[in-house]
């Protein structure tokens, strides 16, 4: 009972990190050292378990599903999407320096105590490191399209974001974004009675299940077979991804070619050292030293593997 509660809390935290726009579920299952057994567990759902369930041989296919991980993973995940999107969303509107500043901290701190625990520290995986910190910052500065939305692209849509979704770093929703079909698969989900939208929906939902499915087996071989080079690659994503959630921000506003308002993002210094700034930099100190202990205790490397 007290793994489950302890898994239940993890999914809690990983859910948490999901309703924060720009911040990956992926880098909180990195952080606590699940990541591995999580892309095992997804992978555990394959075409033998399906097969067993519509032939209702139901024991069997739970029995091949890592069920005593996922349940409780999924409980926590559920909980915190139901408790806190309302409250998050509200603090980063009222307090977004504070909120990023936070997120920002902890998110440096992780990435780089799980890149240091990396024993081998070889040329290879110091240049993986710095290729993926450069993947990472391109992508998160990456201009939203304004593509025609058609049921191809809703599928590539699914596909690639629950690919991005399950890597650390890189934000699943933040990359619907960038490919335009954020808002209209949001339309959807708030209106799943219409025929069109129901539709819809299940179109991306397919993308995302065989998306899911192929690469989190190619990512599981890779982490069998490489997994200092996969530890120096995310956690450079993990870094890259800070230049989204640096707290302050200059919106600008500009009207694009299909007449739309957009606002665009561009990081600037603190506009004042006060002592509203000493909040901030005591928030930093505090988020830094989470961030640190927390890597520390999900074993690195070793948690990876676990």
């Amino acid at each position: 009972m007290i793994n489950y509660l302890k898994t239940s809390l993890k999914g809690f935290l990983i859910g948490s990190a999901d309703v924060v726009p720009g911040v990956s579920g992926g880098t909180m299952a990195l952080i606590l050292g699940i990541y591995a057994r999580l892309i095992k567990a997804i992978m555990s759902v394959n075409a033998e378990v399906l097969g067993h369930f519509l032939k209702l041989r139901w024991k069997k296919a739970f029995g091949l599903i890592d069920l005593s991980f996922l349940v409780p993973l999924l409980i926590g995940v559920v909980t915190a999407l139901l408790l806190m999107s309302r409250v998050l969303r509200y603090l980063i509107e009222q307090y977004p320096v504070q909120i990023w500043t936070v997120f920002f901290g902890f998110v440096l701190s992780s990435a780089l105590t799980l890149f240091w625990a990396i024993k081998k520290k070889s040329k290879m995986n110091y240049a993986t490191f710095v290729i993926g910190t450069f993947i990472g910052f391109m992508i998160v500065g990456l201009t939203p399209v304004q593509p025609e939305i058609t049921w191809l692209y809703l599928f590539f849509s699914g596909f690639v974001a629950i690919v991005a979704m399950i890597l650390p770093g890189i934000s699943g929703s933040f990359i619907l974004v960038i490919l335009g079909s954020y808002y209209y698969i949001l339309g959807c989900i708030t209106n799943p009675f219409n025929a069109e939208n129901l539709i819809s929906i299940a179109i991306v939902g397919a993308g995302a299940v065989i998306g899911i499915a192929g690469f989190s087996r190619g990512l599981n071989y890779a982490l069998e077979k490489f997994p200092e080079l996969i530890m120096a690659l995310m956690t450079g994503f993990m870094l890259g991804s800070l230049r989204k959630i640096w707290p302050w921000k200059l919106k600008t506003e500009s009207v694009g070619a299909d007449g739309k308002s957009m606002i665009a993002e561009s990081n600037v210094l603190p506009p004042q050292f006060d002592m509203a700034f000493a909040f901030v930099v005591l928030l930093l100190v505090l988020s830094l030293v989470i961030g640190y202990w927390m890597a520390k205790k999900s074993g690195g490397i070793d948690g990876m593997e676990s």
